[in-house]
């Protein structure tokens, strides 16, 4: 069985077909399962492991933390606020830090794919949404519809994941989040290991309790 902490890399269902490249956590972490915390990361994830964009770096960090979270809501659940996805993702991996804090490194070491300028597939444009709500780069070459109808669903996703990193909500359900995926990725094989799906609300993901 893989390490736990693996299961963040490659069971998302979102993740392009290069996963096996994602999990470069180094020794000590590897071995013994364990996501290090936003300053551990600097010591102990090896380079090509946080990829991160010129542009991002130069913003405030409280704005760095919102725009990152915003990406992989976008990513995992679409421009949309209506289903529990986004505030799950965000107990999710406040659970898997060693802080219990949103860190960018947790989020970037959850979910690689989503801050990777380098991928090529069609959904490269996630890397490039910005805080200015401007039309990512890439978009117009892989989606047909124009930005302009999806700059406002875009400012509300980011304008969500600001309210929950500055309001630190409680976790809205009665069990702990330690995982999401897309819906029946993997499912027989996490019920066989013991995890147990999370009940609670409306989502367009899979959120998994794991022993």
């Amino acid at each position: 069985m893989l390490p736990l902490a693996l299961y963040g890399f490659i069971s998302t269902g979102h993740i392009p077909s290069v996963q096996h490249e994602t999990t470069n956590i180094a020794p000590p972490y590897a071995q013994r399962g364990l996501v290090p915390s936003e300053s551990e990361l600097e010591l102990y994830l090896l380079p090509e492991a946080t990829p991160m964009l010129e542009d991002d770096s130069m913003l405030p960090k409280a704005i760095q933390l919102r725009l990152a979270l915003a990406k992989i809501c976008v990513s995992e659940a679409g421009f949309q606020v209506t289903t529990n996805d986004c505030a799950l993702i965000y107990q999710a991996i406040k659970t898997r830090s060693r802080t219990h804090q949103i860190t960018l490194g947790m989020m970037r070491s959850y979910s690689p794919a989503v801050f990777n300028e380098q991928r090529t597939d069609a959904r490269r444009w996630i890397a490039y949404l910005n805080a200015s709500f401007t039309e990512p780069e890439h978009w117009s070459e892989t989606v047909i519809v124009p930005w302009g109808a999806r700059r406002e669903a875009w400012k509300a996703v980011y304008e969500y994941a600001g309210n929950l990193i500055r309001t630190r909500p409680a976790n809205p359900c009665d069990v702990r989040i330690d995982h999401w995926g897309a819906k029946g990725f993997k499912r027989e094989e996490h019920l066989e290991a013991g995890w147990t799906i999370v009940q609670c609300g409306t989502t367009k993901n899979e959120f998994w309790t794991i022993p």
